[in-house]
């Protein structure tokens, strides 16, 4: 499976139901364009804002960390 950066899936996901960037932003409380740049990887993306995206698109984040 292709890597690919968890801002970019949470993209992918909001595209396929058919939401719009200004409708999750508003959400998080950011600008739109703060968010396409978050998407992009050209910003970093913090954990509460990925998983404030994630509950929006009907998904729970799960952490794991393992040593």
């Amino acid at each position: 499976m292709e890597y690919m950066a968890l801002p970019m899936i949470l993209r992918q996901v909001r595209l396929s139901q058919g939401l719009t960037q200004r409708s999750v932003a508003k959400h998080l409380g950011i600008d739109s364009n703060k968010l396409c740049a978050k998407e992009m990887g050209r910003e970093s993306m913090n954990l509460r804002h990925i998983e404030m995206y994630a509950q929006f698109l009907g998904y729970e984040l799960t952490l794991c960390v393992k040593r």
